[in-house]
């Protein structure tokens, strides 16, 4: 009937159908133990723990203070002189969040104090405190007691993940070689008259870092 040749709904529609035929062809398709061991060993930071960590804080709130950063500065030099003894909670100002954590997750300590603030706890060292670290709130002062690295979970405990895994590479490689066996069938021809219209657009795309 030729409805595809002007209808985009249903040339739509056709597209996806083919798109299910070739995504349902993979779905039947079954890795070798090789194969997934191959994948895992390849994309070994997929299978990993999560890293873990346990610290206290001291806050300082810049909303409450002149010179918070000074304030904080100050606070460290003393924990230093006295070896780390003196009463925390009295040094710093209150926070609507736990003064102590314990076996945490980057994600979770992101979500708490902003993803920069994780990121910089989580690449400290245990046992001291540290300088000034900048949260969403103000600054803090930390003392890491425990970090656990992320691991690599053994192939047995995550075995149907890399299955999972290996296949969705799969059907993703499959449509991209479909799809381009289906682009060499058909030709681009420009029409001098509109080339101009794109020069805007090539120009700003060259402009892009």
């Amino acid at each position: 009937m030729g409805l595809e040749d002007n209808d985009v709904i249903v040339r739509r529609r056709l597209a996806q159908k083919l798109t299910f035929l070739v995504e349902d062809t993979l779905r039947h398709a079954k890795p070798s133990e090789t194969e997934l061991q191959q994948f895992y060993e390849v994309h070994a930071q997929r299978f990993q723990s999560d890293a873990r960590i346990s610290f206290r804080h001291i806050y300082f709130s810049p909303q409450r203070r002149a010179d918070a950063r000074s304030d904080a500065a100050d606070a460290l030099r003393l924990l230093l002189e006295e070896g780390g003894s003196l009463p925390t909670a009295e040094l710093g100002d209150r926070l609507l969040v736990e003064t102590e954590f314990h076996d945490e997750t980057e994600q979770s300590i992101s979500s708490a104090f902003g993803a920069g603030f994780a990121r910089a706890v989580f690449s400290l060292k245990p046992g001291a405190w540290s300088a000034p670290i900048e949260s969403g709130y103000g600054l803090h002062l930390v003392r890491v007691s425990t970090l656990q690295q992320a691991q690599l979970r053994p192939f047995s405990e995550v075995r149907e993940r890399v299955a999972q895994e290996w296949r969705r590479e799969q059907e993703k490689s499959a449509k991209e070689r479909y799809l381009a066996e289906l682009r060499k069938k058909y030709g681009l021809v420009v029409d001098d008259a509109i080339k101009p219209l794109f020069a805007p657009m090539a120009a700003a795309t060259e402009a892009q870092p």
